[in-house]
């Protein structure tokens, strides 16, 4: 496997650890709150994670991931998966998704670059864009956390 790929596959498994670790630290009641009745909750911007993923992963696949399954407006965790054992173990398995899913990418066909729903990509940006997006989620955990009263950077434990 490629130097790029071998980052990128330790980056995208490095976030997700990173992001369960700060998930954990957080209550069920934290997780489900709309902070000021407006923002989005904890349990719903991890699902949408957990789907973004799993959509890259597909993508890495050569597989269809079908239409975006929110529409316009923001995703929203369906109640029956509002728990955190349940969202941590998808995160974990999501992320690995992605991970497992980079070898099958040729190495000369990783950072080429196509056409996706209007705008230029390649299989090394998605990658890189789960990378990013779970860790820019996990800041949300931590400004939950903070909310909270815990300044602890758990990510870090």
């Amino acid at each position: 496997m490629s130097e790029l790929k071998d980052f990128l596959s330790q980056k995208t498994a490095q976030a997700a650890e990173f992001y369960v670790r700060d998930l954990e630290a957080l209550t069920h009641e934290q997780l489900d709150k709309s902070p000021g009745g407006s923002a989005r909750a904890g349990y719903d911007f991890t699902h949408e994670v957990v789907v973004v993923n799993k959509r890259i992963a597909c993508r890495l696949r050569n597989e269809d991931p079908g239409p975006w399954p929110f529409g316009e407006g923001w995703a929203v965790c369906p109640d029956g998966e509002r728990n955190k054992e349940h969202l941590a173990a998808q995160i974990k398995s999501s992320a690995q998704e992605i991970v497992d899913a980079i070898p099958g990418v040729p190495d000369e066909k990783f950072s080429e670059e196509f056409e996706l729903n209007g705008s230029p990509t390649s299989f090394a940006d998605m990658v890189g864009l789960a990378s990013m997006h779970i860790m820019y989620h996990g800041a949300q955990l931590n400004y939950l956390q903070a909310m909270g009263g815990d300044l602890e950077m758990h990510w870090m434990d």
